[in-house]
């Protein structure tokens, strides 16, 4: 089903599909380690996960 959602290219369309498109619950995945996530995020090069990685940091602050 991911590989049939448009391309995530910014924050706001990365959320859009988390939490409205896919119902990720946005209290579950504030529970998730999210020291772990900005390790691996960078590593594998994907737009997706860049903006994963921001969207970690900005809710954290």
């Amino acid at each position: 089903m991911l590989y049939l959602q448009p391309v995530v290219h910014t924050v706001a369309d990365l959320q859009e599909l988390m939490f409205a498109d896919l119902r990720i619950d946005e209290e579950d995945f504030a529970k998730l380690n999210r020291e772990d996530l900005l390790f691996l995020a960078p590593r594998y090069r994907r737009d997706t996960l860049r903006c994963l990685a921001q969207l970690l940091k900005e809710k954290k602050s």
